[in-house]
């Protein structure tokens, strides 16, 4: 997300300010659900527990922990026409790009010390048959982590990026957040 969409990086108990307020998550990167009225789409972020919705707040979204549960919300102060929402943008965005929701252990069958001799040996004398049996076998093996995403497409990114856009739009939006659709204000202009 571009810094100027973001109105200010902010601690809890700090003076909002106008327009998107992040509160970083302090704790380990984790895969969590952002439910925006009905759809919703993962987020694989450090994510600060919002236990309560704060008086004078509207709920925009609600963010589950993976196995369901409450978490955090994502907040629309109308009084102050702030957004927080909490966890980093950029840290979520660029875990998609690098793909940081697969663990470790499921990014490759070969510990790093046979992937280098893999590489650098063994794979340019390896016929293309077994090179693409090879890579069909570490396909399936990456499916089948349950941190894997929607194939073959998943548009988890380009939600996160439409919400992140909304939040960061003028305070009129904000009632057309749940009424996706529906209102003029829509992104999706539908």
């Amino acid at each position: 997300m571009p810094l100027e969409l973001v109105g200010a990086y902010r601690e809890p108990g700090d003076v909002l300010v106008r327009g998107v307020n992040v509160w970083r998550g302090r704790s380990e990167a984790g895969l969590y659900r952002v439910t925006d009225g009905g759809a919703g789409f993962p987020v694989f972020a450090a994510v600060h527990p919002i236990p309560d919705v704060p008086a004078g707040a509207e709920i925009v979204a609600e963010v589950l922990d993976p196995a369901g549960a409450h978490h955090s919300f994502v907040l629309w102060f109308p009084d102050e026409g702030a957004v927080v929402v909490p966890f980093d943008p950029d840290e979520a965005v660029e875990s998609f790009w690098h793909e940081d929701y697969v663990p470790v252990a499921n990014r490759t069958a070969l510990p790093k010390p046979v992937l280098a001799l893999y590489y650098n040996v063994a794979k340019p004398l390896m016929p293309r048959a077994l090179k693409r049996r090879l890579r069909r076998s570490m396909a399936h093996h990456a499916l089948a982590s349950p941190a894997s995403l929607e194939w073959p497409a998943d548009q988890s990114l380009d939600l996160l990026q439409r919400f992140l856009l909304r939040a960061s739009c003028s305070p009129r939006t904000a009632g057309s957040w749940s009424s996706r659709g529906s209102g003029r204000n829509d992104i999706r202009g539908r």
